[in-house]
């Protein structure tokens, strides 16, 4: 994994998943697919569009968000308020799709409460998640499970909303 390009992506993912205002503001040119909320988001040093992303928080607490950078970057963040990560950790997740896996990725822990995994563009992990309507995660010995709604959708509005506003 580069980290060098996960950590230049991390504070979007945080700014998204939590709102922290000191980073990105937005979301701006807002949409919805399905349970999944996004719009755009801007740098707030330069004011400059940084990414469009759509979130959606489950009854678990646990946030799941899907990412794209302006240089069609792909990254799923995934974060709760409670949990307790160490920044910089590399973590081992093992994600299966509609029971076809388990693929094993590894994610980086950018803050305590907020995890990302890349998503290359030609990845395994993109394809299966586009069209998946369930996602089991297994990370730290712990099994998450997410019912994924209008995936194929989103993908595409995430990349016509980066369209609109590069």
């Amino acid at each position: 994994m580069r980290l060098s390009g996960v950590i230049a992506g991390a504070a979007l993912v945080a700014a998204t998943i939590f709102g922290t205002a000191a980073q990105a503001a937005g979301p701006f040119d807002p949409f919805r697919v399905g349970n999944w909320k996004g719009g755009a988001y801007t740098s707030n040093k330069t004011g400059e569009f940084s990414h469009c992303a759509a979130s959606v928080r489950y009854k678990s607490g646990i946030i799941v968000s899907i990412h794209v950078t302006r240089k069609a970057k792909w990254r799923m963040g995934l974060g709760h308020r409670n949990w307790n990560l160490t920044k910089g950790r590399i973590i081992r997740f093992g994600l299966t799709f509609d029971g076809v896996g388990p693929i094993r990725v590894r994610g980086l822990a950018i803050s305590s409460k907020v995890a990302i995994i890349p998503m290359p563009n030609n990845s395994r992990v993109i394809r299966l998640f586009r069209n998946a309507t369930r996602m089991n995660m297994f990370v730290d010995g712990h099994l998450f499970n997410f019912r994924l709604d209008g995936t194929q959708r989103l993908l595409p509005a995430l990349v016509r909303c980066v369209r609109r506003n590069r």
